[in-house]
């Protein structure tokens, strides 16, 4: 009873290893595509690239529309495909960002990127899963204008390799490219071309087993978003300063505003007015000094608290304390 245990075990892990590694292969379809989109992520760190371009994208911007695609743009470069990929990208935001997850696992990169590529990877990628991982598989991989072109296949119905009868490809220059009666096997084939990232790459493989027809859109350069501007702190105005405990400043205030006071003509409320501002910043020239001289020595001093007090009184920092015998006024009536 327990061999037979034993074997069971060994069965489900057996098939559950070889279900992983065939997901691996047909999601390599869709990570090609995604990187064909934007090339500022790595096909060796996707997860982690896409789950950080998620997190960082506020949901304002998974919902503005690109010009002329009729999709909506998110992540830079990527469009999707309509509201629907739209709900669930945001979807994903809410389900990974808060949960501390350093990257998306399997399931969450293969539904975002099926979001995200063109339909032709996608139908790719189903086409292949549909297949369990077997066949003919290809990806195209485009850094600028280099074209790197994968082919291999993937044993199936106990054939371990196919011959390859023809080869189409459309919008690269391939200096060589698979002949006739090459064989595919599991280990990859491998060619380079070279083809302008403003040019839609097509290829079409047929062999005498299968026929795979892979694409790639036109590339897209990623615009970077650049954080929100910070506004500005305006500078601070000189009777700013000299409240702020500037001595010397409210001193040259202080002249400047009694000269202004001496050459206007203006009425008896103004001359008052302007004398008073003079007063004012002598007053707080002159309590600044007083505070720092009686800190000087220990800021912990009654004198320096007190010295403080008064200088925040001056400048209406603090209420004045109550005169004795006098009530304070009364709040006005609403």
């Amino acid at each position: 009873m327990r061999t037979l245990a034993g074997a069971l075990m060994l069965i489900l892990c057996v098939g559950s290893a070889a279900a992983q590694e065939a997901a691996d292969r047909c999601r390599d379809i869709l990570v090609y595509a995604a990187h064909n989109i934007n090339q500022s992520f790595r096909t060796t760190n996707m997860a982690s690239d896409v789950k950080n371009a998620i997190c960082n994208t506020s949901s304002g911007s998974t919902s503005s529309n690109r010009s002329g695609s009729g999709g909506l743009v998110v992540f830079g470069a990527f469009g999707m495909k309509g509201g629907g990929a739209n709900q669930q990208i945001q979807q994903m935001q809410n389900q990974v960002c808060s949960s501390g997850q350093n990257e998306l696992n399997d399931s969450q990169l293969d539904q975002t990127l099926s979001n995200l590529v063109d339909h032709e990877s996608v139908a790719a990628w189903r086409a292949c899963m549909d297949n369990q991982g077997t066949g003919l598989i290809g990806t195209i991989e485009r850094d600028e204008d280099l074209v790197v072109l994968r082919l291999r296949w993937v044993a199936r119905f106990d054939v371990d390799r196919a011959a390859i009868q023809s080869v189409q490809v459309s919008g690269v220059e391939c200096p060589s490219i698979w002949e006739p009666g090459t064989a595919v096997g599991s280990v990859p084939l491998i060619v380079q071309c070279n083809g302008s990232r403003a040019k839609a790459v097509s290829i079409v493989v047929q062999t005498d087993r299968d026929a795979i027809r892979l694409r790639s859109p036109v590339v897209q350069v990623a615009i970077p978003q650049e954080p929100p501007a910070r506004e500005a702190t305006p500078a601070k105005s000189e009777r700013d300063r000299c409240f702020d405990g500037e001595t010397p400043l409210c001193d040259k205030l202080a002249r400047e505003n009694a000269a202004k006071c001496a050459r206007s003509g203006g009425t008896p409320v103004d001359m008052r007015m302007c004398q008073q501002e003079s007063i004012l910043l002598q007053d707080v020239s002159t309590s600044t000094t007083a505070r720092d001289r009686a800190c000087a020595v220990d800021r912990s001093r009654a004198a320096c608290r007190e010295a403080g007090e008064r200088l925040d009184i001056v400048t209406g920092r603090k209420e004045p304390p109550p005169v004795p015998g006098i009530l304070p006024p009364r709040p006005a009536a609403r």
